[in-house]
């Protein structure tokens, strides 16, 4: 890593990342646990319909794996 990177990780923009991935990834994220809704926000009102009904999803599934 060199000194600019640096710089950027211990000073992170207070706007964020900006950044686009697959539902399927988002998917991996939250069943593995490496991604909280805590972490994150959604920047509309689509994006946030989809993460809710891919959170009911991913709770069902995990729901129906304890039982």
């Amino acid at each position: 890593m060199n000194a600019t990177n640096r710089t950027f990780v211990s000073n992170p923009s207070a706007d964020g990342v900006r950044l686009q991935m697959s539902a399927i990834k988002l998917i991996e994220l939250f069943e593995n646990g490496n991604l909280h809704v805590e972490d994150f926000r959604c920047l509309d009102p689509c994006s946030k319909d989809l993460v809710r009904r891919l959170l009911l999803s991913v709770s069902l599934s995990a729901d129906r794996h304890v039982c």
